[in-house]
């Protein structure tokens, strides 16, 4: 999670379906509620995102992995989050 002051942050992470498949999760704090953020998981056969750093209301970099190790990272500028190409050991 990172916070851009108090009452303004942003949560990433993942999550299950019922039908096995993973999905990456982003949701953003206003002070009182947590909102999901729309964002598209490359990956359904495994993505997770672990870490978020937000300088700015409008800039973060995630990152995680998705599908046999393969890293993953995304970039969030106010409006979208979008997938960074990103080398994989």
């Amino acid at each position: 999670m990172s916070c851009v002051q108090p009452g303004r942050c942003t949560a990433v992470g993942g999550f299950v379906s019922q039908a096995g498949n993973d999905f990456v999760l982003v949701q953003e704090w206003n002070g009182a509620s947590w909102r999901l953020l729309p964002i598209t998981s490359p990956d359904p056969q495994f993505s997770a995102l672990y870490g978020v750093s937000c300088p700015l209301a409008t800039r973060c970099a995630a990152v995680g992995e998705t599908g046999a190790q393969r890293t993953l990272a995304e970039r969030w500028d106010g409006g979208a989050w979008r997938k960074l190409p990103t080398p994989s050991p």
